[in-house]
């Protein structure tokens, strides 16, 4: 599902009709959603892309030797170049939403969150990458655990929403 189709789906059933209030943020629910979906989506693809990048090009390492690690990380760089395409084209949304946006912030900020989701995404996706050369059914359960860290993860849902008791849980997700 592309950025713009899971941002209108998840902001007309979790903004409209289910109403999450976000009183930790200063800026509208859609505002906070469009920006998850957008590093969500780009540490999806990222680990994806690298924890196929073995299998994909199985063909190749046979035939030449080189580093491996150079496959994954072209993989994370095309995802990064998506990344940037898809906040020029949501920056004007974000406007529409009245949404300040502080461009030094941007410049500062932004760079270091590209990175350290870069860093973790292509980490996890050569882990992966390397259990799915040695059981070929892993990727299979991958897309699966993909769908349910999404759900799991503080991008549909707030902190004011989540009961006293679950707190632990939410302090310990990663994401």
């Amino acid at each position: 599902m592309n950025p713009l189709t899971s941002f209108i789906l998840f902001a007309f059933a979790f903004g409209l009709l289910v109403k999450i209030p976000t009183p930790e943020y200063s800026s509208p629910y859609s505002a906070v959603l469009i920006v998850g979906i957008l590093f969500w989506n780009f540490f999806s693809a990222s680990l994806n892309s690298v924890s196929g990048s073995l299998i994909n090009n199985i063909g190749l390492i046979k035939k030449v030797y080189f580093p491996r690690v150079v496959f994954g990380l072209a993989r994370v760089f095309v995802a990064v170049i998506d990344l940037l395409f898809a906040l020029i084209f949501f920056i004007p949304v974000l406007w529409y939403l009245d949404v300040t946006i502080h461009f030094s912030r941007l410049v500062v900020y932004l760079p270091f969150c590209i990175l350290t989701t870069l860093l973790f995404a292509w980490g996890m996706g050569a882990i992966i990458a390397i259990l799915k050369v040695k059981y070929k059914d892993f990727g299979h359960v991958v897309p699966l655990v993909m769908q349910i860290l999404f759900y799991a993860s503080p991008i549909v849902y707030t902190l004011s929403i989540v009961p006293e008791k679950y707190m632990y849980l939410y302090k310990m997700n990663p994401f």
